[in-house]
């Protein structure tokens, strides 16, 4: 392959592309170096243990960002030793990729080698629920003979699945069902055991933690036909650090389709099912969508102290929606059911008892000005007990848009506007939508909380990397007591997989979580072996040390560039082929490249110079300045 690239470099193509435009040559292997003179290829070794093809790509077209770029040769196997999939082929570059044969076809007689290329699973589940496992299993060299995948759970077997993968190497996923009967923290490995001749095994297994917790409280949430309100809604919820949240959409064949980790949770909505949640939201259904059996467990549910939330819609509201379910008496208001929203941009504000009301109360300032809401279920009346927290200013008259009532134990919240999402665009003020959700839900939770006065939240950018690569590590403080302004030292303590310990020290920074940003903590740490390493931040606030749930990361052992594989040719062709370039026999890379046609681009370029950066001007005008004070002098006029 060596030979063959160096020969590529040498033909006459290069001569025409150097006449014409800049040549530069990248050596790269896990990362890209400086750029090199076409004659200096002849004094480099193939030394590298390791090649991130792609990362080295995007990092070479990053420097011709915006740039005239005529075309790019890969002299590459096509071997990336971090890529899990080889999907990302398929991107699209910014210029044509032309790639090379570098061997003949039909060479090689294969050294059994099996690796694990990742694990994925949930990381922090609730106890009770189910999770699947997968495991994506590589190799080569198996002859297509069936070899045995196992899991392994803290140190025990726990069962083991044959599988097989093609003649000529290849990869495949193997998935595992994962109960979680038990609160705790768990370990579980994926192990292929060596086949007969296989030297390399040190990619054999792969390690992962799962911490099965007690859920917090748990939040149903069910849609109609997916919608802006519920993009928007479930991120919102799976930001909320104080909920568990199961959320479905209706999608094609009237089917339900879960957006969140489930686990084992159904939409039969029975009453025993009901009683796992705390909250739960309806959004657009209609009363053939829920069905009489579910309103009448919710209807329980409320009556047994959940908290019930209609976001609603317009098949929610009308004549064949809520008001024809079996909960229809707990409904804040009446309306006339087959009435159409009315839409345009309607001023929104707090009632005099929504000033007064815990959802609003905690943050007053917060809620002066309300973003505009575009569309009201108009013509409601509000039901006696019930209390209107937001309305609306329409041509109709001032319409309630957020109802609430106490109904049995529970609570009822009803929103009577599909636009409610637009709060979240509001320009003049972006977190309003964000803020509704986390107060209306605080409220609506059970009054016990588990949250403690301080607690520290450990964060990292991966789970899964490989030897050399680095980890950023964030850490913030939060809980019941807000941000401490006392803590002096965070510290990150990482137990290697031979449990010896490294303690690091994080530094005050902004970390971001969920999309915000919070003040924090961060480190960084490049792991120096392989397998699972565990980390746990701690701090002293007021004499008293607070830890962190341990967060885990697997470092993968990669196959080294020196075991024999063949090239990666379909990777290769995809490259070029989904770029405008063409896939080349060596002896065919002249008469393509020759015939590359090479475009100039005229940009205009303008250039402002500033006078007054002009010594000469300025020593003028001072000198006339001088002139003018010294006449004014002569003539008594200064």
């Amino acid at each position: 392959r060596w030979t063959v690239a160096h020969g590529v470099l040498s033909q006459e193509w290069t001569r025409r592309i150097q006449d014409e435009c800049q040549l530069e040559v990248f050596p790269f292997d896990s990362d890209i170096r400086t750029p090199i003179a076409l004659a200096d290829v002849a004094t480099m070794k193939p030394v590298g243990a390791s090649t991130q093809l792609r990362a080295g790509l995007r990092k070479i077209l990053g420097r011709y960002r915006g740039q005239n770029i005529a075309g790019l040769l890969l002299l590459s196997d096509g071997l990336d030793t971090r890529e899990v999939h080889e999907d990302w082929a398929r991107e699209k570059l910014p210029c044509p990729v032309y790639t090379v044969r570098l061997e003949a076809p039909g060479i090689w007689e294969t050294e059994p080698d099996l690796r694990l290329e990742s694990l994925d699973t949930p990381r922090r589940v609730v106890v009770g629920w189910d999770t699947k496992l997968t495991a994506i299993v590589a190799g080569q060299g198996v002859r297509g003979k069936p070899f045995d995948v196992q899991l392994w759970k803290n140190g025990h077997r726990e069962e083991s699945q044959p599988t097989q993968l093609p003649d000529e190497g290849g990869s495949r996923e193997v998935t595992f069902r994962l109960p979680h009967p038990e609160i705790g923290a768990f370990t579980y490995s994926v192990v292929i055991p060596p086949l007969p001749g296989e030297t390399h095994t040190n990619d054999n297994a792969f390690s992962i933690d799962v911490q099965v917790v007690d859920a917090r409280n748990r939040l149903l949430y069910v849609e109609g036909p997916p919608r802006w309100e519920s993009k928007y809604l479930v991120r919102e919820l799976k930001a909320n650090k104080n909920i568990t949240p199961v959320a479905f959409v209706r999608g094609l064949n009237k089917q339900f389709i879960s957006l969140t980790d489930r686990g084992g949770a159904t939409l039969d909505m029975t009453e025993a099912q009901l009683a796992l949640y705390k909250i739960v939201i309806l959004g657009d259904l209609d009363a053939e969508a829920l069905g009489d059996a579910r309103a009448a467990a919710l209807l329980k549910f409320v009556e047994n102290g959940g908290s019930l939330v209609l976001l609603g819609g317009p098949s929610a509201w009308g004549a064949k929606g809520f008001t024809a379910t079996g909960f229809a008496k707990a409904l804040p208001f009446r309306r006339p059911w087959g009435e159409a929203a009315i839409e345009g941009t309607y001023p929104a504000r707090l009632s005099d008892e929504g000033h007064a009301h815990p959802v609003f109360r905690v943050d007053q300032k917060g809620w002066d000005h309300l973003p505009p809401v575009l569309s009201v279920f108009g013509g409601a009346k509000v039901s006696a007990g019930a209390t209107v927290l937001v309305e609306a200013e329409t041509p109709a008259g001032t319409q309630p848009v957020l109802v609430s009532q106490r109904y049995g134990q529970g609570k009822v919240v009803a929103i009577l506007t599909d636009s409610l999402w637009r709060w979240q665009l509001d320009p003049g003020n972006e977190r309003a939508y964000a803020r509704f959700w986390n107060q209306v839900i605080e409220w609506m939770s059970p009054t016990e909380t588990s949250l403690e006065e301080y607690e520290l939240e450990l964060l990292a950018d991966a789970g899964q990397l490989s030897l050399g690569e680095t980890l950023a590590l964030k850490a913030r403080v939060s809980g019941r007591g807000g941000v401490p302004g006392a803590v002096q030292k965070v510290v990150c303590e990482i137990r290697m997989p031979d449990e010896r310990r490294i303690p690091l020290a994080m530094a005050k920074q902004e970390v971001a979580v969920s999309g915000a940003s919070y003040p924090g903590y961060a480190a960084s740490f490049i792991p120096q072996v392989p397998g699972l390493h565990k980390a746990v931040a701690s701090v002293e606030i007021n004499g008293r040390q607070i830890n962190s749930a341990p967060f885990s990361f697997f470092v993968k052992a990669f196959t080294p560039e020196s075991v024999p594989r063949p090239a990666n040719e379909g990777l290769l062709r995809a490259l070029a082929e989904n770029n405008g370039g063409r896939f080349c026999e060596a002896a065919e890379v002249n008469r393509a490249l020759s015939a590359l046609e090479l475009k100039s681009r005229q940009e205009q370029r303008v250039e402002y110079t500033s006078l007054w950066q002009r010594l000469g001007l300025i020593a003028v005008l001072l000198g006339l300045l001088v002139l003018d004070w010294v006449i004014r002098k002569a003539r008594n006029m200064a």
